[in-house]
């Protein structure tokens, strides 16, 4: 751009040839009435006038001028002029002086300087500044063409020659400053520079630069430096670059990426996110980097991002490489192998009208976190999840499809579980029975809707180190299922509202399951019996636990497996459940509290399904265990990705009951009758159910609820769950209610308290109207806030406390496996340029701090600094990185870091 910024300053100049040119065709120019001074016209020749012309004194008329020719080389472009001091013809000698804040404008290119002069003998144009009374330099010129603009001490351009100087040059390129001393211009459009500087800092005097005594610009093709020193504060560093070759070509540009270098303890010298970038099109482009370590590791990395503006937009990320952690030598060592693949793809809602298509993927080995990944958010993340999805509605029907695929991979076991595809037709609830034309009261027919859900699915679960084998197609499971519920609403003694509901299902499957008995396979079982002993040992009671191993010789085995063909199954359940609302209102005409609101929400259902285990259905089949003659009953679909119809008749009623507090208050700066709600606990419900079909233990375990926020600042979370039900001295759960037993209503077998809060100060301002960077730049921030450093917050702290308390009754008396955790982060600007954040923890079962993050930003105006400690746990690192704030130069910087494997 700074090419194209002095080449259109020439053609300003060039259009200043003659004052005031016109085309041919047109009269000359009128000239204005302005003084002149005799003083200042040089007359050489006295003959230059006759005798019939007057020179006045003061003026010199339109009349008495002699007539100048018209120049073939004239712009047929206006050229507008000004100067706020005067303006000098000097006809003798061909010149024009524009003085005090004078500007010329041609088009959209405009010239400013404090004193402009032109020259038309010499075909030369000058324009420069001056100094006021206290010597400082007002008036420098100035250039401006849209919305690119430079300025300069001097210019000056000759026509003849086609050659320009200026001085102490100054522009703006991108996010840059370009300052050069001299800058000249050949016939050939060629610049050369004369200690030139190169910056991204808007500072004054800037804190640093990369300055080169020697630069030759080739319009539209590329830049050519001898060689470039970087500046800190003036001061020279040793980072020195031989020569340089920048491309001036428009739109993305390729070129490499240069590495970070360091030193690992473990893993040896490196060069780290070093490679190549192709910038393929406006479309797409593509980076490869890589890692390489002295002892052997490495890591290679395939980036892309591609967009199509109102169409889609996504990212795709490949990484492999190996890990060789300590010396070959040593005992310790170890080798790994990882990868890890990442893919979001987004479409535009205006893309098509009635689809789209989605996609985000993660997945990879489970150790690439632990010897790759520093990012806390990740390294703690144990679940990598992906999702690929289609969907279509199909205009002026009911009907919808989706086909999806996903993924799910715990990278502490190394379990994944893929499911591809799995294709879903669903109809949105329709009223077959409901008139087209309305007429009269809606009767109660109409409202029987019905719906329709079909799903077809293919999983598979698999260790990640067997994902590309054979044995992944061998573990497939499959099937389609059907739903269709059809229900209703109806209201009874207008209050209260029923809901009946017929839900059918129906399974296909193309494999079912076998079990068959084998009496000829013998087998040992070894188990542990744990004997207690209590003693008195004067008056203290002691208990000692002895450990006695014992063998059984097991006869028999049970030999499954796969049947294929065609199996269908059916099921189908009814229910109907109602549900109301009661107020409670205390009303007070004096104080501060006028009222007091109670909200309960009860509700009662009845469920009914039959015994789908029972032999007239044949979805469940006996075989023998043992020689003994025991058999036990086994669904035939029991390995199938549905489980199929259930076991078991169901009869049973459930029940809840919601419970809401509110306060209405006074409100406090308001004379008039205003008020304001307090919400006292915002729900405290119960519920659980009762079984009239089962056999025992027909009562369901009864579960607590209850949720508030004290000061619109602290949440508090409270779960329980209790059992009607008790147990014995083994743990085993007894049909006999605790109430028989122990007198109590029922028995605590799980509780969990959860406070939440967090505090700020007020904002200092918005950010997001913010201009700074490119319109990518600024909206990779608001979609990624979590990333970057926000100052507008002088501090925030967050505080989460947890406990959980789980009975355990396998000696029959409880025992409280207690889980107890106090998390916190804290986010301070310790000054306008500091800002610190710290996430930490603690448990206090185990008296540990949890996994602490210690993170320092430095804001240095053109530079920042980061620093990134992990002080504990099994990921111990730290990062301390110096780096320029511009996009154009990271890897301008300075860094130092050690990761887990380096301590």
């Amino acid at each position: 751009m700074t090419i194209r910024l002095l080449i259109s300053i020439i053609c300003l100049i060039c259009s200043l040839q003659v004052w005031g040119q016109r085309k041919t065709t047109r009269p000359p120019k009128k000239l204005p009435e302005v003084p002149v001074k005799i003083d200042s016209i040089a007359i050489e020749d006295t003959n230059a006038f006759t005798d019939s012309t007057k020179i006045d004194s003061l003026s010199i008329t339109e009349e008495k001028l002699p007539e100048l020719d018209i120049s073939s080389d004239a712009l047929d472009e206006d050229i507008s002029y000004d100067a706020a001091d005067s303006i000098i013809y000097d006809i003798v000698n061909e010149k024009i002086y524009l003085y005090g804040n004078a500007k010329v404008i041609k088009g959209s290119i405009e010239l400013y300087a404090e004193n402009i002069q032109f020259d038309y003998l010499k075909q030369e144009v000058t324009a420069q500044g001056t100094k006021d009374s206290l010597g400082n330099w007002i008036g420098q010129p100035f250039f401006k063409e849209g919305d690119e603009s430079f300025g300069a001490e001097s210019m000056s351009y000759n026509f003849k020659s086609k050659k320009g100087k200026l001085s102490q040059v100054i522009t703006q390129e991108g996010e840059g400053f370009i300052r050069s001393e001299q800058v000249r211009k050949n016939e050939y459009d060629e610049m050369f520079g004369k200690h030139t500087y190169y910056t991204t800092c808007n500072h004054e005097h800037p804190h640093f630069r990369i300055e080169s005594k020697k630069v030759k610009i080739i319009p539209n093709e590329l830049i050519v430096t001898g060689p470039a020193k970087l500046f800190i504060d003036d001061v020279p560093t040793p980072l020195v670059l031989p020569f340089g070759i920048f491309p001036l070509t428009e739109g993305r540009r390729s070129g490499i990426i240069l590495p970070s270098y360091g030193r690992s303890p473990q893993l040896g010298y490196y060069l780290k996110s070093g490679g190549f970038y192709f910038g393929m099109s406006d479309y797409v482009d593509l980076a490869i980097r890589g890692d390489i370590y002295t002892r052997g590791s490495w890591k290679l990395n395939l980036a892309s991002a591609y967009s199509k503006r109102y169409k889609y937009n996504g990212r795709v990320s490949v990484n492999f490489g190996k890990i060789n952690n300590g010396d070959i030598i040593q005992k310790e060592f170890y080798s790994t192998r990882d990868f890890r693949v990442s893919w979001s793809h987004t479409e535009a809602p205006q893309a098509h009208l009635n689809s789209s298509f989605s996609a985000n993927v993660n997945l990879g080995t489970s150790s690439y976190s632990r010897n790759f990944i520093t990012n806390n958010n990740d390294y703690l993340t144990n679940t990598l999840n992906s999702s690929i999805s289609y969907s279509h509605t199909m205009p002026r029907t009911p009907f919808n499809f989706t086909a999806a695929f996903s993924h799910s991979q715990n990278t502490r076991t190394g379990i994944v579980n893929v499911t591809l595809p799995e294709i879903n037709l669903n109809m949105q609830k329709i009223y077959p029975l409901k008139r087209k034309t309305k007429k009269g009261k809606t009767q109660w027919f109409e409202k029987i809707g019905m719906s329709y859900r079909g799903n077809l699915r293919n999983s598979v679960q698999i260790a990640d180190s067997l994902f590309f084998s054979n044995q992944l197609f061998d573990n497939v499971r499959n099937g389609i299922k059907h739903n269709v519920p059809i229900n209703t609403s109806f209201n009874v003694l207008k209050y209260i509202t029923g809901t009946p509901t017929f839900n059918y299902d129906e399974y296909w499957y193309s494999k079912t399951t076998e079990k068959t008995f084998d009496p000829t396979y013998l087998y040992e079982h070894t188990y542990i019996d744990v004997i207690d002993t209590i003693y008195l040992d004067g008056d203290t009671l002691y208990t000692t636990n002895q450990e006695i191993a014992s063998t059984d010789t097991i006869f028999g085995s049970i030999n499954e497996r796969l049947v294929s063909g065609f199996k269908a199954a059916r099921q189908f359940n009814f229910s109907l459940s109602t549900s109301t609302r009661l107020y409670g209102i205390m009303q007070f005409k004096k104080g501060f509290v006028r009222a007091l609101r109670h909200v309960v929400r009860p509700s009662v259902s009845y469920n009914w399904r039959p015994d789908f285990g029972s032999d007239k259905f044949g979805y469940f089949q006996t075989v023998e265990t043992s020689e003994a003659g025991v058999f036990d009953k086994y669904s035939i679909f029991e390995d199938q990705i549905f489980t199929g119809p259930q076991t078991g008749k169901i009869s049973s009623i459930s029940f809840s009951v919601d419970n809401n507090f509110e306060m209405k208050v006074k409100a406090k700066k308001d004379t008039s009758s205003e008020f304001r709600k307090i919400k006292l606990l915002e729900s405290l419900r119960l519920s659980s159910s009762y079984n009239f079909a089962a056999d025992s233990l027909k009562m369901s375990n009864i579960s607590m609820t209850a949720r508030t926020t004290i000061l619109n600042k602290i949440k508090l979370n409270y779960t329980s769950t209790f059992s009607p039900y008790s147990v014995d001295k083994t743990g085993r759960t007894l049909d006999k209610y605790e109430w028989a037993l122990n007198k109590k209503l029922a028995r605590l077998t799980r509780m969990n308290i959860g406070i939440n809060t967090s505090f700020s100060s007020s904002t200092r301002g918005n950010n997001q109207n913010s201009t700074r960077g490119s319109a990518e730049e600024r909206e990779d921030v608001l979609n990624n806030l979590d990333n970057f450093i926000d100052f507008k917050i002088p501090w925030k702290i967050s505080i989460g406390y947890n406990l959980d308390i789980a009975k355990s009754y396998t000696t029959g008396l409880p025992e409280n496996i207690v889980t107890q955790t106090l998390n916190t982060s804290l986010d301070i600007n310790i000054t306008p340029k500091w800002r610190a954040n710290i996430r930490t923890g603690y448990d206090f079962v185990n008296n540990a701090l949890a996994r602490t993050t210690v993170d320092f930003y430095r804001d240095l105006h053109c530079w920042n600094m980061t620093f990134n400690w992990v002080p504990n746990g099994n990921a111990k690192r730290y990062e301390f990185v110096i780096r320029a704030n511009s996009s154009l130069l990271q890897d301008l910087k300075l860094q130092r870091r050690r990761d887990w494997f380096d301590f």
